[in-house]
């Protein structure tokens, strides 16, 4: 739970440092604990035009010693935008999908809390409960980490 938490207060005070405003995204704005949590995606409950999800998906464990053990957590990142024509969606998706990838890609141990952190894919879902004025990016977040007894 730990590690979900510290990956949400990045997002929350790094995201920002990572929108490209060259890119078309201009409208990306910086999200608060209220539209960045670790729980599953609520479309319908959204107060905000964008939020971000995190949640766990599957941890394992690789004995390393008979003391330590490499932790390997998966989570699913959903963000989830709304409220605009498809075609500002589909580009504030994208542009928080991208500034997510730089933020992991530029701080891949989260601050020194674990040992790698990497993106390792992504899917792009056009409509979200059917609603042309909603769209969303699922990405998984693969984090690794060694756990001493």
């Amino acid at each position: 739970m730990m590690v979900m938490e510290r990956l949400r207060d990045l997002i929350i005070k790094k995201l920002p440092y990572h929108f490209k405003a060259d890119d078309g995204n201009a409208d990306l704005t910086p999200l608060d604990e209220k539209a960045v949590s670790v729980d599953f995606p609520d479309a319908d409950n959204m107060r905000k035009d964008t939020c971000i999800y995190i949640q766990p998906d599957w941890e394992n464990f690789e004995q390393m010693s008979l003391s330590c053990d490499q932790a390997t957590l998966n989570l699913t990142v959903t963000i989830l935008t709304k409220g605009a024509k498809s075609e500002v969606l589909i580009k504030r998706v994208f542009g928080y999908f991208t500034a997510l990838c730089s933020l992991i890609h530029s701080d891949r141990i989260l601050d020194g809390y674990v040992d790698h952190t990497e993106v390792t894919d992504m899917d792009y879902y056009p409509a979200v409960t059917a609603s042309k004025t909603m769209t969303a990016i699922e990405a998984t977040v693969r984090v690794m980490w060694d756990r001493t007894f």
